[in-house]
């Protein structure tokens, strides 16, 4: 009778797995080959007396490329096996080539589920993760980065030594009893990170004082970059993205709102059309014109973040609104006028519209009941519906049950939470963001270490050219530098960036700011705690 760990994954038996034993750079019969370029580029150590194979300092992965001959011969189900060195399971992730082209960018980037042996060992030491796959794509024509069929995504520092593929379980799968965990991100200040988020302030001006946001607290000098110096700045990230990171599309926001630029469509326009950088863009919505909306979209926008909020006249009150004649049903006029637009345009670019989420809040409080976000939802399913009917489009299929009260959205995630309205157009409900601690104070804080991840994927351009490591540094006290003196590659392998890192992973938080959003150390007396 078959084990319930042979039931979800198979019995053992069929042809020999075909193993790469590292650091050789590809198996026997050629099949297998471990790719070193770009950001696959890697290293090789000694570890517990064996050859090992690591990513080396400005790495994030390693790629693995199968033939043609042995992805035909997996027809689907491939049985991944790589021998590791650590304490307890593999902190990397696998992601491989998948025919579900429903998951995360098209398929080709899938996580697999990692299963170990569960014994944790106080020293390193050779141990095996196995990772069983239903889906895997055979077509030759689907690949990732570099050609690859999968690769090792670096979460912590690892070291693997053998890799082998196969289409059947191994002999002694019940050894591999336990399905890991995620691993955490932890990020050595001995590698060199990439740059997962560029931000760009283009102006830190704003005409909204909401409670939800410490525009009203902030003394940092305000201004608007100069539409020279925000082409420089592409420039030089046209030049270097290979080198600096996968720079996911650039955010064209910190502090402020965007649209008080006056060349804002020319900006947009310039980093998309001539230079080829997707750009994210957040707007409060206020300013919002047909003119501007349709321009934006025609400039080749990727991503536009409506920042609706507050989705009815009282919550709307918390916005703090400079423009007096702004009612509550002009302004989401103006955020439904956005949509309509790319509706009638056709445009390609991708359209989220944040509501903010205070369920658990104990000061703000904008949407905090699941019954009060069903009733939100319920009406943008109506507008969609009638831009589909004014439009052509076909009717998408609601579950209206799941919608009013089976869902229960305000208690997702951003990513679980999503919900598509119109094809491209998104509702995603925002949890409350306390901006270091600054928003609401004692309820928002937790003790945790001293690590964080935002100083290896984070670089946030303030509009006279200071570079901070946070998005949530809204006064930039954690400067390091300035990119009209410097370039983005110095700053970011600078000696002051290199420091902060190294303490940080200390659990050493020199900055008041770090310490502050830690809920280490209270604010100064004059960063009041914001309240609605």
């Amino acid at each position: 009778m078959a084990t319930l760990i042979e039931r979800v994954l198979g019995r053992a038996g069929g042809p020999s797995p075909v193993e790469l034993a590292l650091p050789r750079t590809a198996s026997d019969d050629g099949s297998i080959h471990l790719v070193n370029e770009g950001d696959g580029r890697y290293d090789i150590i000694e570890k517990g007396d064996r050859s090992a194979v690591t990513p080396e300092p400005w790495a994030q992965y390693l790629y693995f490329r199968l033939s043609d001959e042995l992805r035909a011969r997996l027809s689907s189900c491939a049985v991944i096996e790589i021998e590791y060195f650590g304490r307890e399971y593999a902190t990397f992730r696998l992601q491989y080539v998948s025919s579900d082209r429903e998951a995360p960018y098209d398929g080709l980037y899938k996580e697999a589920e990692q299963r170990w042996d569960g014994t944790i060992t106080e020293a390193p030491t050779w141990k095996r993760a196995l990772f069983v796959i239903n889906d895997f794509d055979v077509d030759p024509s689907r690949s990732q980065n570099l050609g690859a069929s999968f690769r090792a995504e670096l979460r912590q520092d690892f070291y693997i030594g053998r890799v082998s593929v196969s289409t059947d379980v191994p002999e002694d799968l019940s050894l591999f009893s336990e399905v890991a965990p995620l691993p955490s991100i932890r990020k050595s200040p001995d590698r060199v990170y990439p740059i997962w988020w560029l931000f760009v302030e283009i102006t830190n001006l704003c005409n909204f004082h909401c409670t939800f946001c410490p525009d009203e607290i902030m003394e940092r000098k305000r201004g608007m970059m100069d539409y020279e110096d925000a082409c420089k700045i592409f420039d030089q990230v046209a030049r270097e993205k290979n080198r600096l990171g996968p720079l996911y599309p650039i955010k064209l926001h910190q502090m402020g709102e965007p649209a008080i630029h006056p060349r804002l469509v020319d900006i947009v326009r310039y980093a998309e059309r001539e230079k080829g950088l997707p750009i994210e863009l957040n707007t409060n919505c206020s300013l919002l014109t047909p003119e501007l909306v349709d321009g934006l979209y025609d400039a080749g926008l990727t991503n536009f973040i409506l920042s609706y909020q507050t989705p009815d006249a009282e919550s709307f009150e918390t916005r703090k609104v400079k423009n007096k004649k702004l009612t509550f049903e002009l302004y989401l006029d103006k955020v439904r006028m956005a949509v309509e637009r790319k509706i009638a345009t056709g445009a390609a670019t991708r359209l989220e519209i944040d509501i903010m989420n205070t369920l658990g809040s104990d000061g703000i409080r904008i949407v905090g009941s699941n019954s009060q976000a069903d009733r939100v939802m319920l009406d943008w399913i109506s507008f969609a519906r009638a831009l589909e009917r004014k439009y052509g489009l076909e009717p998408k299929s609601h579950d209206l049950n799941f919608v009013d009260g089976g869902f229960r959205f305000l208690e997702h995630d951003a990513d679980t939470g999503r919900y598509e309205i119109l094809p491209g157009v998104d509702i995603l409900w925002k949890e409350l963001h306390t901006w270091g601690n600054i928003i609401q104070g004692e309820t928002s804080r937790q003790q945790v270490d001293g690590y964080c991840p935002a100083p290896n994927e984070q670089f946030v351009i303030l509009w006279d050219g200071t570079v901070t490591v946070c998005c949530t540094d809204y006064e930039g006290t954690l400067a390091m530098g300035n990119v009209h003196e410097q370039s983005m590659e110095e700053i970011w392998t600078g000696p002051k960036w290199r420091r902060l890192r190294e303490t940080m992973w200390e659990d050493v938080l020199e900055s008041k700011t770090c310490r502050v959003c830690k809920g280490i150390e209270d604010p100064e007396s004059e960063l009041v705690q914001i309240q609605a």
